[in-house]
């Protein structure tokens, strides 16, 4: 018998804890992080929903609020500072 459908979307395991910190930092719904990720919703919440254990299990934390909390905002942080580089011209 041949196997129905569509070829199932995987995300590979940095792109899935990129998901995740997504949605930790922006509080984005699964509907956005699936447009996001091109998957769909219903998988965009499995990722997210496991790989938020593997963080709770990693850290040895008592549950997932744990991670939720101000605490521990610098280790999920994801976003970017901007670094003022010198002119071309400019000595040091």
């Amino acid at each position: 018998m041949r196997k129905r459908g569509k070829k199932p979307i995987t995300l590979s395991s940095q792109d899935k804890l990129l998901l995740t910190c997504y949605s930790l930092r922006h509080y984005a719904t699964f509907a956005q992080l699936g447009r996001q990720f091109g998957v769909h919703e219903s998988y965009a919440c499995e990722v997210y929903h496991a790989s938020l254990d593997a963080i709770v299990k990693v850290l040895h934390l008592p549950g997932h609020y744990a991670v939720l909390t101000a605490g521990l905002a610098v280790l999920i942080d994801v976003t970017e500072q901007p670094i003022e580089r010198p002119k071309r011209q400019q000595r040091a």
